[in-house]
């Protein structure tokens, strides 16, 4: 997207906080993608599935104690 667009879509921020967001992103480009690449990964694991999975099945035996 354009910073245009991106304002046209998120009013709240000013072109220059825009600007000034993706000159970091281009500046810092490599490591950003490289943590983006990692998070994905961490978040699509099996044991990432699981633990949400566990996790699930607590919070319903809570609702139905409750």
């Amino acid at each position: 997207m354009s910073p245009e667009e991106i304002h046209f879509q998120h009013p709240r921020l000013s072109l220059a906080q825009i600007h000034g967001a993706l000159t970091y992103y281009y500046e810092h480009q490599a490591d950003l993608d490289a943590r983006i690449a990692d998070s994905a990964r961490e978040h699509s694991a099996p044991e990432t599935a699981q633990r949400r999975s566990e996790l699930q099945h607590r919070l319903a035996d809570l609702k139905r104690v409750h």
